[in-house]
This record gives C-alpha cells, structure tokens and sequence, in this order.
C-alpha cells in the first residue's frame, strides 16, 4: 500500500503517466482502504476473489473451511 501512495502523491497520474505492474501490486482485500490512490493504474494476474464463476465460490467455500 505504500508504494500505491507513493504513486499517488508523486502525482504521475496527474502527469499522463499510467503505472502498470502485477496484481498483487492492488490486492483485493486492500483496495477498499486504498481510495482513490489506485485510480487509473491496470494490474494483470490469473486470479481474483471477486470472480462470479461457479467454480470460484466451490474453492472459495473449501477455502474458507480450512
């Protein structure tokens, strides 16, 4: 999270500049604590929790049960 609010204070979005990183760089479970720091950057991964699949909520129920 402090990176993400080193981004934002430096102003690079403000600057047209667009980060780009892996997902664990705006983890799920974080963003609601981020605001609007995170606003414009793209992160990519294979995963997230939020995902409405069928097979989502079967691992995340296994998941949880541990």
């Amino acid at each position: 999270m402090s990176l993400v609010k080193a981004i934002s204070d430096l102003g690079l979005r403000q600057a047209g500049i667009r980060i780009a990183s892996t997902q664990n760089l705006l983890p799920d479970e974080e963003l609601p604590q981020m605001g609007d720091a995170p606003v414009g950057m793209v992160t990519a991964g294979t995963y997230s929790v939020a995902a409405k699949r069928p097979a989502n909520a079967v691992f995340l129920a296994a998941w949880n049960r541990q």
